[in-house]
């Protein structure tokens, strides 16, 4: 299975989707996605958290981001992401293997900082919102004029108190919610 990335420079690109995952971002939510946050991916700095596929950041380097860490612990997603990239002829990625706070831990110690933050893991592991959304915020790892972005289901419960504007895009079973600082 594949999937087509939306717009920008890889734009009609078909990607690879690792065997496992469930419930890749539909384009229309990377649409949706990419036009909400319009000007604010150019030349940003992107972590991909609980990528699968890559697609998500991927689609974001695509309309301008300049760098993206990627992360996953499953070594299938890894493979494919970085095989996505060397197929897209994309430099401008790293792919990080490792449990999502161990991950964030490592970032931290190297003092790393995001414009966009996107965080979507596996729907039914709730718990890893709010711990993964805490670590990102406690650790600065989010910049000062950051954007987070979290793909959950209805439902979860999600921290907008240390933001100053928040949007949500439902598209079917996908929720789509933007944090703004």
């Amino acid at each position: 299975m594949g999937l087509v990335i939306g717009s920008g420079l890889y734009r009609r690109r078909l990607i690879e989707v690792p065997s496992y995952l469930e419930v890749p971002t539909k384009a229309v939510v990377r649409l949706a996605l990419g036009n909400a946050l319009g000007e604010k991916t150019r030349d940003a700095e992107v972590l991909d958290l609980f990528a699968g596929s890559g697609a998500v950041g991927i689609e974001l380097l695509s309309r301008g981001a300049s760098h993206c860490v990627f992360v996953d612990e499953n070594p299938e997603a890894i493979a494919t992401i970085k095989g996505n990239l060397a197929k897209l002829g994309c430099d401008r990625g790293v792919v990080l293997h490792g449990e999502a706070l161990g991950a964030l831990s490592v970032l931290a110690s190297r003092k790393a900082s995001f414009d966009i933050v996107f965080i979507d893991p596996p729907y039914s592991f709730i718990e890893l919102y709010r711990s993964s959304i805490d670590f990102v915020l406690s650790h600065a790892l989010l910049k000062p004029q950051g954007v987070l972005v979290v793909e959950h289901e209805k439902g979860i419960p999600l921290p907008t108190a240390a933001f100053s504007r928040a949007k949500s895009y439902n598209h079917g079973r996908s929720h789509l919610t933007i944090l703004w600082r």
